[in-house]
């Protein structure tokens, strides 16, 4: 039997205000996305001046990256190659995604 390791709460919170902290120091008004292992979301922060779509593309990079296990930038650089890739529902190959391994 296999076993994986999980978040708790503790993690996502940890993970949240690690990222805040960053975004923050760097002037970036974004949203920010937790999600497990199947791309479910578990915390999602839309930050002060953040843009409308910000919270969907937040979790949908999320999703997209923890699906794949891979940063969605390589997949990024992969769709201009097979634009095929754009038809998968539910994903965002865009830059900003990052699987945590």
């Amino acid at each position: 039997m296999q076993t994986r390791p999980i978040l708790v709460a503790a993690d996502v919170r940890v993970l949240m205000q690690a990222a805040r902290a960053e975004a923050e120091r760097r002037g970036f008004e974004v949203s920010i996305a937790v999600v497990d292992h199947a791309g479910v979301l578990l915390a999602l922060d839309r930050l002060d001046g953040a843009r409308l779509h910000t919270p969907e593309a937040a979790w949908l990079k999320a999703r997209t990256a923890a699906i794949v296990r891979s940063p969605t930038a390589v997949l990024q650089d992969q769709v201009k190659g097979n634009p095929a890739l754009l038809a998968f529902p539910g994903r965002l190959p865009l830059a900003g995604g990052v699987p945590l391994l």
